[in-house]
C-alpha cells in the first residue's frame, strides 16, 4: 500500500510540474525576448521584479524535480533486475541534476545582483 502512495505522488508531482511549466513558459519566454530585444538595461529591469524572478526559480525548479520523476522512472523500469547498475544510474542522475541546480542557482544570484 505504501508503495502504491509512493508511486502516486510521484505521478500527481510529475503532472503539477508539467502544468507549471506548460503555462509559466510561454509568458517567461516573451518577457525575456522582449527585454532581450530593448537591451541590457530592459534586462536587468525585469529582474529587479521578485515575481518574475520567483516564477523563474520555481519554473527552474519544475523542471529539475519532473526530470528526476520522469528519469527515474525510467531507470527503474529499464534497468532490469540489476539493482547495483539501477543504483549507479540513479545516482548519477542524481548528481546530475544537483549540478544543474547549482548551476542554475549561481546564473540566478549573478543575474540579481548585477
Amino acid at each position: 500500500m505504501i508503495r502504491q502512495l509512493s508511486g502516486l505522488r510521484a505521478w500527481v508531482i510529475q503532472r503539477l510540474t508539467a502544468l507549471y511549466i506548460g503555462v509559466v513558459t510561454p509568458p517567461l519566454i516573451w518577457m525575456l525576448a522582449s527585454a532581450w530585444q530593448r537591451g541590457e538595461q530592459a534586462w536587468h529591469a525585469l529582474f529587479a521584479h521578485d515575481f518574475v524572478s520567483i516564477a523563474l526559480l520555481l519554473l527552474f525548479l519544475s523542471i529539475l524535480f519532473h526530470a528526476w520523476i520522469g528519469m527515474r522512472d525510467v531507470i527503474l523500469d529499464y534497468a532490469g533486475q540489476r539493482p547495483g547498475l539501477r543504483f549507479i544510474l540513479v545516482v548519477a542522475l542524481a548528481g546530475w541534476l544537483l549540478v544543474l541546480g547549482v548551476w542554475i542557482a549561481r546564473v540566478m544570484v549573478r543575474v540579481m545582483l548585477l
